[in-house]
Formats: structure tokens, C-alpha cells, sequence
């Protein structure tokens, strides 16, 4: 991976990627060369976080419900929140 030949040999391989999120592809050629994000990827991979967006939106949680016996003391208090979606 290292583009400039240096008298002493690289002893480290490197994993391609961002974040932890490192690159592999089933299908030879799926994944993009010299770019992130694409418009158009080839073979149309589904990125793992656009993939978990469109599976569960933010709005679909359910209904919350108040806790009965909070354990931390500042909790015990009366506090008036309201969680739920207002739209």
C-alpha cells in the first residue's frame, strides 16, 4: 500500500477503510476505486449505515412509559418530561 519505496521495508500491512469499518466485497469489482461514497456505486452495495437507516427510522420508536423506582436519588424527584413525539 505504501506509494514511496523507502530503504527499510514496510513490516505492517494495512486494511483499507474508515472508522473501523474496513472494505471487502463479495463480487470482484463491487467497491469503488478512489472514491468514498459514489453517486452510482458499481453492483449498487448498500452502505451499512444507510442500510439501518432505512430499515428502522428515528420516528418508529414505541411508546414510553415511566420508570417506577429509579435507583439514583436525584431521580426520586418529581421531574416532568415529556419523551414522547409531539407530532
Amino acid at each position: 500500500m505504501p506509494v514511496t519505496k523507502f530503504s527499510t521495508p514496510e513490516k505492517y500491512t494495512y486494511l483499507n477503510g474508515f472508522d473501523s469499518f474496513h472494505e471487502s466485497e463479495a463480487i470482484k469489482g463491487a467497491l469503488p476505486i478512489g472514491a468514498n461514497s459514489p453517486q452510482k456505486p458499481p453492483l449498487r452495495p448498500l452502505r451499512r449505515k444507510a442500510l439501518r437507516h432505512s430499515i428502522l427510522p428515528s420516528a418508529s420508536h414505541s411508546t414510553y412509559k415511566r420508570f417506577s423506582n429509579p435507583s439514583e436519588p436525584i431521580l426520586k424527584e418529581k421531574l416532568n418530561c415529556e419523551p414522547q413525539q409531539l407530532r
